[in-house]
């Protein structure tokens, strides 16, 4: 065997594994966007991080709005350099598709809505940062002839820091005591991002009923956690 063919199979050894590698990567990068929505990992993850599901949004367009772009790009300059190079045609193809897929899959309700998971990622914030569990007994020991239901959208009679147990003052959140349908005290807290949207829990008892979501114009969207515990959010 030549140099010449030793340095062929070198090269043709490198590209096959550049290839198996973006495989690799296109699957890890487009296999959630496919089950879980183009949102979907950018939304748990700002609820995780505890910041506006907004601007998780507006990240996730620009990914995969690049993302597109650069697909388009490389498949038209593929397809004009001819034979040679049309092994990238596939996974250039499946990058456009799979990208325009996840959103078809998105608006059609297909893939979980980003609220949902952006509730999940902010119920494991708050477990790393408290007990639920702990806040919630704290909650069933309240008498109810203690408080006055208050309207929520103005937190008129916040709960103060003085009265707050440590697992509920470590949130630095606004905490408001309100009466559920049955006249029992549930724990509403409170996370303002101003424009970007209010979201928060909901702690009561156990059989507490979660209200249905409301997606209209500053409808409060509602996902249960667990029972008696439900998130919450609205926009700005």
């Amino acid at each position: 065997m030549t140099s010449c063919q030793q340095g062929t199979d070198a090269t043709e050894s490198r590209r096959e594994w550049l290839c198996g590698l973006r495989l690799v990567g296109v699957g890890a990068l487009l296999g959630p966007a496919l089950l879980l929505g183009p949102f979907g990992c950018f939304a748990y993850a700002a609820g995780l991080l505890n910041i506006a599901n907004i601007f998780a949004g507006m990240l996730a367009l620009v990914v995969w709005g690049s993302l597109l772009v650069y697909a388009l790009v490389r498949l038209v300059r593929t397809l004009r350099r001819g034979e040679p190079r049309r092994s990238q045609v596939p996974l250039w193809t499946v990058v456009v598709v799979a990208v325009l897929l996840s959103f078809l899959l998105h608006f059609t309700e297909a893939t979980p809505h980003g609220t949902t998971l952006f509730a999940r990622g902010f119920e494991r914030h708050l477990e790393v940062l408290t007990n639920i569990d702990a806040i919630q007994a704290w909650v069933v020991t309240l008498d109810p002839n203690d408080y006055v239901g208050e309207a929520r959208e103005y937190f008129r009679e916040g709960l103060a820091r003085r009265d707050q147990p440590p697992v509920v003052a470590c949130l630095n959140a606004d905490a408001m005591i309100e009466l559920d349908d049955t006249g029992r005290p549930k724990l509403r807290l409170r996370w303002d991002a101003s424009k970007a949207g209010l979201w928060g829990i909901v702690v009561g008892h156990e059989d507490m009923e979660t209200p249905p979501p409301d997606y209209s114009m500053y409808g409060e969207i509602t996902c249960e956690l667990r029972r008696g515990v439900y998130f919450w959010f609205e926009e700005g």
